[in-house]
């Protein structure tokens, strides 16, 4: 079956943003990035976003799959949903306490970890704080917002509006 692809990001007016005309910069530096949901469409959707940015990204559907990725590789930034489907019980706020916590690889420093959500409850920002995070963006993502979390992760992110 084939997914329809979502649509691309949005400007802060709500119009689409040209990703040719996007900004200019080094972005992400090819710097590893692990991006978990369990919705397919979902995870391609922030994919592009991400590799637009030039990070590299790799995929996981579940918390299990993330955290067994996590124990191979040292990732720079996890982007998590909270609402991870499945019985397994690990859920987003899991996966980002357990990595902030415990990171997996000997040595390594726990990676930024941004929970991505539908919820923009008070209640569900505060359970993304306890656990660890360290940005919160609330779905559907709106660039202006985007942004601003990868600078907050990311210090060597570097994007300037394209001229033009």
């Amino acid at each position: 079956m084939t997914l329809p692809m979502p649509p691309g990001p949005t400007s802060a007016s709500g119009g689409p943003v040209d990703l040719d005309l996007l900004l200019q910069g080094t972005g992400g530096g090819g710097r590893e990035v692990l991006v978990v949901d369990d919705s397919a469409i979902a995870r391609t959707f922030l994919a592009q976003r991400l590799s637009a940015y030039r990070y590299q990204v790799h995929l996981a559907n579940d918390g299990e799959q993330a955290l067994a990725m996590c124990a191979e590789q040292a990732f720079d930034i996890v982007f998590v949903d909270v609402s991870l489907g499945g019985d397994n019980g690990v859920d987003g706020l899991r996966v980002c306490q357990r990595l902030k916590r415990h990171p997996r690889l000997p040595g390594s420093v726990p990676p930024a970890v941004v929970v991505v959500t539908g919820d923009a409850s008070a209640s569900t920002r505060v359970r993304g704080a306890l656990a660890g995070c360290d940005a919160y963006l609330v779905k559907p993502l709106l660039e202006a917002e985007f942004l601003a979390a990868l600078r907050a992760v990311d210090a060597r992110f570097e994007w300037e509006p394209a001229r033009g």
